[in-house]
């Protein structure tokens, strides 16, 4: 019993909120997604718009939070700040479009960069995922979903 309350009170309550709150979201948004894509229909619809940029709200602050009490490491950051609006934009054109396949984009985006940022948030994760290797994987991953959507996007204007 003494060991759970000392774990529970090294567990940071900040990220845990947000990451209720973004997985909530997450659901919320993907329901409304779906639903549209089941129907026929593209984008998310009124309410799933509302969902959809409470997630990437919840998400900027939990890596925000991440930052702050965790220990992510300083090119984590970088990456973050310049990756995470690429990736919001390329998730905006991945749903309004009307192939199928980019549905993967929306869905697979925000769970990466959950991950990250629920890693960057408990150190002692470091000690088994070494901050170095697993910050480039995610962060290449998020580019490698997030670019081609945003330079076709590009290619169109």
């Amino acid at each position: 019993m003494r060991k759970t309350l000392e774990l529970l009170r090294n567990v940071p309550l900040g990220p845990v909120v947000l990451l209720l709150l973004a997985c909530v979201l997450y659901v919320a948004t993907l329901a409304s997604m779906f639903s549209r894509a089941m129907s026929g229909e593209t984008g998310l619809g009124f309410n799933g718009e509302f969902y959809w940029l409470g997630l990437w709200v919840s998400l900027s602050a939990l890596l925000v939070a991440a930052a702050m009490t965790g220990a992510m490491p300083r090119g984590g950051k970088i990456a973050a700040f310049f990756l995470v609006p690429l990736s919001f934009l390329a998730s905006a054109i991945a749903i309004e479009s009307e192939m199928n396949l980019t549905l993967i984009v929306p869905v697979v985006l925000p769970l990466l960069i959950a991950i990250y940022a629920v890693w960057a948030s408990f150190p002692q994760c470091h000690a088994r995922l070494p901050p170095r290797p697993v910050s480039l994987l995610i962060w290449s991953a998020i580019s490698l979903l997030s670019i081609p959507f945003v330079l076709a996007m590009l290619q169109r204007a």
